[in-house]
């Protein structure tokens, strides 16, 4: 403000029209914006303060909150306009002079998208309904009128001349030009309405032109006018076969696309299929939306259909059209018809049954077994035989047990059913009675009873006794034992085995046993028997060994001892075939016999073999027992020193289970 340093700006331009170069940069009173020229006290209506409040008493200025800038003084928005001709090319320069000084600064802000050569716009024809022209006596179009710039702060006219063969007034309602363009909106759509005058008159068109001053040329756009077409369509009456799907379709011979449809269906595509007979209307509306409504007959023939039935037995295969069947269906199938319509197939395929038959069964005849109670009985299949004409036909027992199991005592009803494949049934039973056998001799000791059930012997010549111990005392049994006759060890059971009795009570067995005399000893593990329990007890002798009677005893919990003796010669013997034969001699030879002291024995018929070497006295005391191998030369006895002279037994075992006994004298003088 009145100094040395006044710093200015100018705003040029040069060009057609301008005399020489303008400078724009002044104020409404054409003064030079100068910093002398703009401020609080020269033209101050153009200056607003930008100074802090700490200035206030140097200036006498208000009090004013400062811009974001650290200028201490701004001009007020000032507009530079210049009149110029349309599309012609202009100079614009723009300079700012700062005084060279460390204390003053000026600056220039231009508003962005400031620079207006005036306003321009863009117009196109649009028809209606997706239209390429527009017709007589049909929907309104438009013509689309556009800014060809984004601000749409202010209105912008558009004016436009008219042109073309279409006649204002008779083709079309006439357009007052100029169409604005209203701010805060890019776009106007000016209806054109196409006046129908029933002449042919082909194509014509509105053309227009648009006048834009500030445009470097004029932009035209030409809206087509055709007469409206006729609109036909048909659809002819239709024979169709009854159940296949047939298309309804109109055929549109002229009129104007698109077209919609409304079916009387309620459908809205252009074509329907049809399956029944009937009458169908559809109403087709063009893009004029002139409505035709057209009906159609269909006529709906009936199908033929070919039925076939198939019976096959269960089990069995059909095969359709390659296909094999097992179970009873129905099939359809569609053969095609050269002429006329189509043939439904219909294969239904059926068991042949249930269907008339005689069924028969038979049984095996009523079987009684003797036994200490429940036994495993075998017993013959029932056979079945039918004349159905379907094969198969299947026994199933329905009361009773299974061949194999145990049977109880007493009677069992057993009944079997047989069923052919005709579905017919019948019924067959037979008994199987088990009856507890009578024992061959009983004692009863006190609360003890030993009962001989019975003696079986095998082909070999092998017996076996079947012993039932019975402790009707509160004190468990701790063991039993039966005695074997002297010199002589029971085959069966073997020594430190266990034997499970048909109680199912577990006994570790000792074979032969010494105590209290030669015996065979089962000893319970776990539970023993009381309170009326009884057990099986089975041994099986030598074929030379036939006692006339057995001892037996048993010790009970608590040093309880019960003694007595079984006779044998009530029971008959049973021969069984067990698959054992006689076992061949090997004449086993001891020599010298008698002997003074050295002795002999050939085992060379067991040569190789384990042997296990046994010589009781005349009681059938064990005085010496050995192992060897058999060999084929003979093999010395070496016996125990000072054995009385007298009648000695030399029993041999092998590996395999063979068993020879000789006698020999010993003579020594002892």
């Amino acid at each position: 403000m009145g100094t040395q340093f006044n710093d200015v700006f100018g705003f040029f331009i040069s060009g057609p029209g301008i005399n020489g170069t303008l400078n724009l940069a002044t104020l409404p009173n054409g003064t030079a914006i100068t910093t002398n020229n703009v401020n609080h006290q020269t033209n101050s209506a153009y200056y607003r303060n930008n100074n802090s409040v700490i200035f206030q008493p140097c200036w006498g200025m208000p009090e004013v909150a400062p811009d974001e800038c650290e200028l201490d003084g701004l001009t007020t928005v000032l507009t530079a306009t210049a009149n110029v001709q349309a599309c012609q090319t202009y100079h614009i320069k723009l300079v700012i002079a700062d005084i060279t000084d460390t204390y003053y600064a000026s600056a220039v802000f231009l508003r962005a998208n400031s620079f207006n050569a005036g306003g321009s716009a863009l117009a196109a024809a649009s028809y209606p309904a997706g239209l390429s022209n527009a017709y007589e006596d049909c929907k309104n179009g438009f013509v689309r009128f556009s800014r060809d710039n984004s601000d749409v702060s202010q209105p912008l006219d558009v004016n436009f001349t008219l042109s073309g063969s279409a006649t204002p007034g008779v083709d079309y309602t006439a357009i007052n030009s100029p169409v604005t363009i209203p701010a805060g909106q890019s776009e106007i759509l000016v209806p054109i309405e196409v006046l129908s005058d029933g002449i042919a008159e082909g194509p014509e068109q509105i053309v227009f032109l648009l006048d834009q001053p500030c445009s470097c040329q004029q932009s035209e756009i030409v809206y087509e006018i055709n007469d409206k077409p006729a609109f036909e369509a048909e659809m002819d009456d239709l024979v169709i076969c009854a159940g296949e799907p047939t298309a309804l379709s109109p055929v549109i011979s002229s009129g104007l696309s698109p077209y919609s449809f409304l079916w009387s269906n309620g459908a809205t595509t252009n074509s329907i299929a049809v399956t029944t007979s009937g009458t169908y209307s559809v109403s087709i509306t063009d893009g004029c939306a002139v409505e035709l409504p057209i009906d159609v007959v269909v006529t709906a023939l009936p199908q033929p259909v070919r039925n076939a039935t198939t019976y096959f037995c269960p089990g069995e295969t059909v095969t359709i059209n390659g296909v094999n069947y097992t179970q009873p269906t129905v099939l359809t199938d569609t053969i095609p018809a050269s002429i006329g319509c189509d043939t439904l197939s219909v294969h239904t395929l059926l068991y042949s049954t249930p269907a008339p038959s005689i069924v028969s069964v038979h049984c095996p005849v009523n079987q009684v077994l003797e036994a200490p109670g429940a036994v495993a009985v075998d017993y013959d299949q029932p056979w079945a035989e039918s004349d159905c004409f379907c094969p198969g036909i299947g026994v199933v027992r329905v009361n009773g047990l299974d061949s194999g199991e145990e049977f109880p005592l007493g009677i069992t009803e057993m009944c079997f059913t047989a069923t052919d494949s005709c579905g017919n049934s019948s019924s067959c039973c037979f008994s199987v009675s088990v009856i507890e056998e009578a024992p061959c001799d009983v004692k009863e000791i006190g609360c003890m009873k030993y009962e001989l059930m019975k003696i079986t012997q095998n082909l070999a010549g092998r017996k076996t006794y079947s012993i039932r111990v019975t402790n009707f005392c509160q004190n468990e049994m701790i063991y039993t034992a039966v005695g074997l006759p002297n010199g002589v060890n029971a085959t069966q059971p073997s020594d430190n085995s266990v034997y499970t009795g048909p109680s199912g009570r577990v006994y570790k067995v000792r074979n032969p046993n010494a105590s209290p005399f030669h015996s065979v000893r089962w000893t319970s593990v776990g539970n023993g028997l009381k309170n009326g329990a009884s057990e099986y007890f089975n041994y099986t002798l030598p074929p030379q060994s036939s006692p006339n009677y057995i001892h037996v005893i048993a010790k009970l919990k608590y040093q309880d001892y019960y003694e007595a003796h079984l006779n044998t010669f009530y029971c008959p013997v049973d021969i069984i075939d067990d698959g054992n034969r006689p076992e061949p001699r090997h004449y086993l030879r001891v020599f010298p016999n008698p002997s003074e002291g050295a002795l002999w024995m050939d085992l060379s018929a067991w040569s190789g073999s384990p042997v296990s070497v046994n010589i009781l006295d005349s009681r059938g005391s064990l005085v010496h027992r050995f192992e060897t191998t058999a060999d084929a030369a003979p093999q010395q006895i070496v016996l125990p020193a000072q054995l009385p002279d007298g009648l000695y037994f030399l029993d041999a075992y092998s590996k395999e289970g063979m068993h020879e006994s000789v006698r020999f004298i010993l003579r020594t003088g002892n």
